[in-house]
């Protein structure tokens, strides 16, 4: 290196360092935010509903969609939709803001005769008119969909709360509940999916009473049996 080139070299360093806390205080913000969140901003940011990637990517891997959502690695939301074709099963990703491909690639995501049988269960989905059925159920925003075992279940947002839905294949509501798999998750590089990152609360993450959905809270609606009063003596003087 030059005598000449040196300083501009070291002008360039502090700007490199700039960027690389930048870049890592995004990342921490986007852990930070619990999964309920991303999803949310994530749907809020789509311009491609979830039945048009769908529809993408059975074209793409050239086959029938099993499993389609809306996922977030990193505060990037992106289609992640399961495809089972002649060739196998594929990973396509969509760009929920352009429609773009991003990936497409060999896959396995379960047992082949499961997901041979759930192909074959959602060959000719309404996949829209089925998602649109569990939005109107309970009036929220939905960022999964899956075939399996006989019924499509789907994942809907309302506000904070996340509710699963199982839909027949002409679209009826087979099953209504809130998830507990969604109360203050935090999305880590290391965790897997449907672990349960945070503590639990009542299944509509207001205390209250929820007609959409029917999971419930504890029986006495204060989310657990702890014992905030002390332990109860015979002689009744605890409680």
């Amino acid at each position: 290196m030059t005598q000449a080139h040196r300083p501009l070299v070291s002008s360039l360093r502090p700007i490199a360092a700039a960027l690389a806390l930048l870049a890592a205080a995004c990342d921490t913000a986007a852990d930070s935010q619990s999964l309920r969140e991303q999803v949310a901003a994530g749907l809020a940011d789509a311009t491609i509903p979830l039945a048009e990637a769908i529809a993408t990517a059975q074209t793409e891997g050239a086959g029938v969609a099993i499993d389609a959502e809306l996922e977030v690695e990193h505060g990037a939301p992106t289609y992640r939709i399961e495809v089972i074709g002649d060739a196998g099963e594929v990973r396509i990703d969509i760009d929920p803001q352009s429609g773009a491909v991003l990936r497409n690639e060999a896959s396995s995501s379960g047992n082949t005769e499961d997901n041979a049988a759930n192909a074959a269960f959602a060959a000719g989905a309404d996949w829209a008119g089925l998602i649109a059925a569990a939005e109107a159920h309970v009036e929220g925003d939905a960022f999964e969909i899956e075939a399996d075992d006989g019924v499509f279940e789907v994942k809907v947002l309302v506000d904070a709360v996340v509710y699963e839905i199982d839909l027949s294949a002409a679209g009826e509501v087979v099953k209504s509940e809130v998830s507990d798999d969604w109360d203050d998750e935090v999305e880590h590089e290391d965790t897997e999916d449907g672990e349960d990152h945070g503590a639990s609360h009542d299944d509509d993450g207001t205390g209250g009473d929820d007609n959409h959905g029917s999971a419930g809270s504890d029986d006495d609606g204060t989310g657990g049996d702890d014992d905030h009063g002390g332990g109860g003596s015979d002689d009744g003087t605890g409680g």
